[in-house]
């Protein structure tokens, strides 16, 4: 194992926000590297942005109006269960409505869906082996895997980064930019 490496020291902005008695965020920004660090009581969040286009912290506060790409950069979606189960259901019905399938389909895989529901494991592989696997949804719906993809949302600690913590940094960012000749 080699013991050569290379260290270079930089300043960082540093913003630290406090709100409702005890929730904080601590941001790091780092202009030369363009990266975004936080630390905060809803978890941590970093990126590093390779050509932002702009000043890096009007970027940044260009990034308020869209929270979706953000959290794809900070944060991963995850397998909702609840909104899965909702979505497979209001699917047979319009596939019905609509005679893609017959009644008697239609029953069989809204079973299906229901036996999925009643197990109550709610991980994402196992839910559609039950659903996307099963020979009635297959008979039925010829890309099953496709068609009874999941719903996927981010963590709700995630959510609040996006929409209620980083909005208050953009304000500070956008209070600095206005208060610069």
């Amino acid at each position: 194992m080699s013991s050569e490496f290379t260290c270079k020291k930089s300043t960082v902005e540093k913003y630290d926000i406090r709100w409702n008695r005890g929730e904080w965020a601590l941001f790091t920004i780092d202009l030369e590297t363009n990266t975004m660090q936080c630390h905060s009581s809803f978890g941590d969040y970093a990126y590093s942005w390779s050509s932002p286009g702009e000043s890096f912290k009007r970027f940044l506060i260009g990034l308020e109006k869209d929270c979706g790409y953000l959290l794809n950069k900070v944060s991963r979606p995850v397998f909702d269960f609840d909104e899965s189960i909702k979505r497979w259901k209001e699917m047979i019905i319009d596939y019905r409505r609509d005679g893609s399938i017959d009644k008697e389909a239609a029953r069989d895989c809204w079973q299906v869906v229901v036996d999925c529901e009643s197990y109550g494991v709610e991980e994402e592989g196992y839910c559609y082996s039950i659903v996307a696997d099963s020979s009635t949804i297959t008979e039925h719906f010829f890309d099953a895997w496709e068609t009874f993809a999941g719903v996927k949302t981010f963590p709700a600690a995630a959510m609040t980064f996006g929409k209620v913590i980083w909005p208050m940094l953009c304000k500070v960012l956008r209070e600095e930019q206005e208060q610069q000749p």
